[in-house]
Formats: C-alpha cells, sequence, structure tokens
C-alpha cells in the first residue's frame, strides 16, 4: 500500500496525498516499523508542506527530485534511537536537504512547534517534508501552523485533515452529531 501511494504521489504532485515519492533503490539495513495500515498523508492547499509520516531511507532519496528542500521531524530522541535504523539527519543533509528536528510527544505540544515549522516554510526555496512516526502530530502542527500563519479557521484546518485520521474528532464518531472547532476568543 505505501509505495503505491508513493508512486500516486509522485504521479499527481501536490493534488494528492504523499509521504514522500518513489521506489526502494537501495536495501535497508533493518525496516522502519510501521503502523498496520498508515493513513495517507497530504501535502498542504498551497503545495508547500507534506504532511507525512517516516520517510524511508529510500523516501530521503527522492525527495529532492520530488522538489523537497527541508524536513522538520517532531519524532523524540527514543522514537530515533530505537525505530529508524538509519541516522536520518546525516542522509537528508548529504542530500543537501535542510534537517530540524523538534521533537514533539503526544499531549505536550508547545507553539515553538508551530514557530520552528514557520520559521523554516519561510526559509525554505522548495517543499517541506513534516513527518513524525504516522503523521497524526505532523497533521496537528500542520493544522497550527494554518490557522496561526494562513489564517485558516481551527475548523476548516482540522477539516482538511480528514486524510490523516486526525479528523473527524473521535467524539464525532461516537455521537454521530457534528461538532466544530471554534477559536474561544478573537484573533489577536
Amino acid at each position: 500500500m505505501r509505495v503505491s501511494l508513493v508512486a500516486a504521489a509522485c504521479a499527481l504532485g501536490s493534488v494528492t496525498s504523499a509521504v514522500a515519492c518513489a521506489p526502494s533503490v537501495a536495501p535497508v539495513a533493518a525496516p522502519i516499523p510501521q503502523v498496520a495500515e498508515l493513513p495517507p498523508m497530504k501535502t498542504d492547499p498551497r503545495g508547500r508542506i507534506i504532511i507525512a509520516s517516516q520517510p524511508s531511507l529510500a523516501d530521503l532519496r527522492t525527495l529532492p527530485a520530488s522538489g523537497v528542500t527541508d524536513i522538520v521531524n517532531l519524532r523524540t530522541d527514543e522514537e530515533m534511537r530505537d525505530e529508524v535504523p538509519f541516522d536520518e539527519e546525516a542522509h537528508a543533509r548529504a542530500l543537501g536537504l535542510g534537517y530540524v528536528r523538534v521533537p514533539l510527544t503526544w499531549g505536550k505540544y508547545r507553539p515553538e512547534v508551530v514557530e520552528t515549522l514557520a520559521r523554516v516554510v519561510s526559509a525554505s526555496k522548495g517543499k517541506v517534508l513534516l513527518h513524525c512516526y504516522s503523521g497524526g502530530r505532523s497533521g496537528l502542527v500542520w493544522a497550527a501552523y494554518a490557522v496561526v500563519h494562513e489564517g485558516m479557521s481551527p475548523d476548516a484546518a482540522m477539516r482538511s485533515l480528514r486524510l490523516g485520521s486526525v479528523w473527524p474528532l473521535q467524539i464525532e464518531e461516537l455521537t454521530g452529531i457534528p461538532m466544530r472547532i471554534e477559536r474561544a476568543e478573537a484573533p489577536r
């Protein structure tokens, strides 16, 4: 399933969802643990940010050709050490990609993560791959970025993540009642 999603993303560009682009070029020492069925990821409406799960080494090698110039990695030190069998930062830099890691643990969110993404996007000359393990945290960070820096409503930002398993809210699914996310106060 992953290869077909990756191939479709390469063929359709930013119109479709993507993890990164390409078939495997060289074997990886050990497989990266995968979620049973990773949800398809996507690009933001402007096509600048790819919201993704953990890229493989083969995925990294294809990023420059697909227009990605920077990576923002939200995975923790423990995740990287225990679950990724290659030095992602070293490989990314060897490919000429900018690389920033901002470890983000579920439930321990902070505005600095969104501001770091904004700085990378602003300075980037191409697309930015924003990833975590499954794409859940990266989807939430993108939604916060879209609200703060793109002027998107919270509800529209979250609904745009429909493919990424972040929306609908679980309570909406459990009750069958449509929900909406709104600001508690006027924007500053």
